[in-house]
């Protein structure tokens, strides 16, 4: 003869692929015996218990491929240096005031939208996705780097000085301002620390620590279709340049004589670095204002904790998604 009877979780906490749950009723609930096996069902299954008394039991996730423990929520093996991809908004879940940060290392790192609209139609190397277009008068995207003092998980990666960004960007505006932001970490509240890139007389400038040792990255005419950009930051890299830009795959421009400092920490002053963003659409200062505003479409915004390879990038502009 079996027992069986109907349990309802009421609080489930989770650490990736392990669930912990409590106040299930009835209680208690002990496995084994006639009680047991139980499963939890999802999206990856199975989920198998594992012996814990009474109203408390875990659920570990098994037989999962591409899923490991350290894997912050499923990035497939396929993508592009997989195991260094710590912050990833696909940017195509249709909200408009949010999106989910997939990356490694998400922790507290989603980001935060305003003046954003979701559209059809991204770029047909991965598929034309849904992605997000900014209204370049209040639109912004924002992600805290540096929260009263403390550094998220964002400004860690940031402080290293090495790292990359990869995104896809199309901008139908024929021009700008000079200074109009596309993205950036200003760390500072007149851009003497940080590093980002924005429209200068006609052309993408990346920048980094100061506008003025930024390097010319290519002509902004075309930018009303979908380019695949890249930023790679690497203080070690003194011949090809401590940053470079991609457009396409391409170096655009690098930079060797600046002194890298990407980093989000204190300075002094209305600087004190106390709270920092990293935003996208305008730049946001350490004080909180908004300013520079751009009209972007956005899709597929990764950061990697390493300055990934020509070959990575190739293999990204190519068509790197699922």
């Amino acid at each position: 003869m079996t027992h069986s009877s109907d349990y309802t979780i009421t609080t489930l906490s989770s650490s990736i692929t392990q669930y912990t749950t409590s106040n299930s009723q009835p209680a208690p609930f002990r496995f084994g015996g006639p009680h047991g096996p139980l499963n939890l069902r999802s999206t990856c299954l199975p989920y198998v218990p594992t012996q814990n008394p009474n109203s408390s039991f875990v659920f570990s996730q098994v037989n999962c491929p591409g899923i490991t423990p350290a894997d912050g929520g499923g990035i497939p093996e396929s993508i592009t240096a997989r195991d260094n991809l710590v912050h990833w908004y696909k940017m195509n879940e249709g909200s408009t005031s949010a999106v989910t940060d997939v990356g490694l290392s998400a922790s507290s790192t989603d980001m935060t939208l305003l003046g954003a609209s979701s559209s059809v139609g991204g770029p047909t190397a991965i598929g034309t996705p849904d992605v997000i277009k900014f209204n370049g008068t209040t639109g912004v995207g924002v992600v805290n780097a540096r929260v009263a003092g403390t550094n998220t998980a964002l400004g860690d990666l940031f402080d290293t000085n090495t790292f990359t960004v990869s995104w896809w960007m199309k901008d139908t505006t024929v021009s700008y301002s000079l200074y109009m932001t596309w993205l950036a970490c200003v760390a500072s509240t007149v851009w003497t620390k940080g590093w980002g890139i924005y429209y200068y007389y006609a052309n993408f400038w990346p920048w980094q620590d100061a506008y003025n040792v930024g390097a010319y990255a290519g002509g902004y005419s075309g930018a009303g279709s979908w380019r695949h950009h890249v930023i790679r930051y690497d203080p070690a890299a003194s011949v090809s340049g401590q940053w470079e830009h991609f457009i396409n795959g391409t170096p655009s421009a690098g930079n060797a004589s600046v002194t890298l400092d990407t980093g989000v920490g204190t300075a002094t002053g209305s600087d004190d670095g106390t709270n920092v963003w990293f935003s996208l659409g305008a730049a946001k200062r350490s004080d909180g204002v908004v300013v520079n505003h751009t009209a972007p479409y956005i899709s597929d915004l990764r950061f990697y904790n390493i300055a990934i390879t020509d070959a990575n990038i190739d293999s990204i502009y190519a068509g790197d998604w699922t």
